[in-house]
């Protein structure tokens, strides 16, 4: 079984996050980026499977706007919190994070992974 990851992208001057799911995160978020308008902020990324992705989609689908979009209220953000999807990752010790950063490669800005249009 092939091993992914779901990751929560915030779209903050939108005020929305994304919620999907990839076998190659750091590939998916260039792609993503890349087609979007606005830039975007990975705020989480767990280990998980095609179901646990839908719970997530699930769960907060009184939030959903479009696609795998959901509104980024307090509500939504507090959840993923107390869930530990984003606050792992936002509150991890630098040595975890940078480990973290290294295997997706991805560029950091003020301790914040930061994907932005080319």
């Amino acid at each position: 079984m092939v091993e992914t990851q779901i990751y929560f992208l915030l779209a903050r001057s939108v005020g929305l996050i994304k919620i999907g799911r990839s076998i190659d995160v750091r590939r998916r978020i260039q792609d993503i980026c890349t087609m979007s308008p606005v830039p975007l902020e990975l705020i989480g990324v767990v280990y998980g499977t095609y179901q646990k992705e839908t719970e997530y989609h699930q769960r907060w689908a009184g939030l959903r706007r479009h696609g795998e979009w959901f509104e980024a209220t307090d509500e939504l953000m507090t959840a993923l919190e107390a869930d530990g999807l984003v606050a792992s990752w936002n509150r991890a010790r630098q040595e975890a994070r940078d480990l973290a950063l290294e295997q997706i490669d991805m560029p950091v800005r003020g301790g914040k992974i930061v994907v932005t249009l080319p």
